[in-house]
Parts: C-alpha cells; structure tokens; sequence
C-alpha cells in the first residue's frame, strides 16, 4: 500500500506494521491531535484525553491496557462506529495486536469487557458534554443515559494531552511490569 512519516521520523507502513517502529512518542503525539467523535463534537477533544480518562475508570491492573485501548488510531485514524467497514476494523485489530505485543498490553476477554464498558461509560459521557444531542438521541442508543458526571471532559491542548498521556502511560507501565514478575 503506502507509508506514513510519524512525529518520530519513522516511515510505517500500517498494512504490514514493523513492531520495532511502535514508538509511545508517535502514539502520543497522533493521538493527542486527533479529536473524537469525527471532529464534531463541540469543543476540540483528543483522543489521548479520552485514553486516560477510560484508563481511570478501570481497576489498576486494567490501567495500561486501557490507557492504550485507542492506540491504534495513531496510524488508522479516529473513524465513527458507523463508518467502520469489515476492512478498517481487521487493520485496526491487526494493528492493535501488534502494539500489544510491543507493550505487553495482552488481557483475557473478560477483562476486555471491562475497558469496552469504561470506554462506553466514557463515550456517554463525552457525548453528554460536548454532542448537541447530549447523547440522548435513539443514534446513541447503546450507551444513553449513561453519563458519569464526575468524569467530564477537562478540553486539554493536543500538547497537554500528550503529556499527560505520556505521563499515565510511564506511571501505569510501571505498576503493569511489576505485575508480569
């Protein structure tokens, strides 16, 4: 197919993604310059924000999965649900597969169940604050009504997001290695 230049300098092709080219800084870079929901929500949101905020919604040993949940979107981009077609989802698992195994991220099913609630718990909510629809349209029907309050959206800059994405994903990935010992 093609390559990308990532922030990094790396040339990556997403298509047949070398592991040795997976840099956090990439990751955290893309993912803090990408807006969710398409771009049409109200404000500017990243997805790096939203990373760190399922992150904290989940048990601490779920942290560093959940932090990178997204990463994938680094090289995919963040595409609606709806416009997710059989082959961007199969590239965007087969990239997430192999940032997994870059970072050690691999979890049982159940436990990604847990992240995929989080991660709709937070949509809901970022729904809820920035969607003229506040999320209560019957378009949302898989996760209205769910909103946590408590977790609205702060609307960092795309260079506070990606440190504080950074920042997490240091703190979590030391308590993740202590778990693997």
């Amino acid at each position: 197919m093609g390559v990308i230049e990532t922030y990094t300098g790396q040339w990556v092709d997403p298509y047949h993604l070398d592991s040795k080219l997976i840099k956090i800084e990439d990751i955290a870079h893309s993912l803090s310059l990408k807006c969710r929901f398409s771009g049409h929500c109200s404000d500017f949101y990243s997805v790096a924000e939203h990373s760190v905020a399922v992150a904290k919604l989940v048990p601490v040993h779920l942290r560093f999965s959940a932090l990178l949940h997204d990463a994938h979107e680094a090289y995919t981009g963040d595409t609606a649900t709806p416009n997710k077609f059989p082959a961007l989802e199969a590239l965007e698992k087969y990239i997430q597969y192999i940032i997994d195994t870059v970072f050690s991220t691999y979890i049982s099913k159940e436990e990604n169940l847990i992240i995929k609630q989080a991660d709709n718990d937070m949509k809901a909510t970022e729904a809820y604050y920035l969607m003229k629809s506040k999320g209560l349209s019957d378009y949302w029907a898989p996760i209205k009504g769910k909103v946590i309050r408590s977790s609205r959206p702060v609307l960092l800059s795309s260079k506070e997001a990606e440190q504080l994405f950074l920042y997490h994903f240091k703190r979590y990935r030391r308590s993740h290695a202590a778990s693997l010992w």
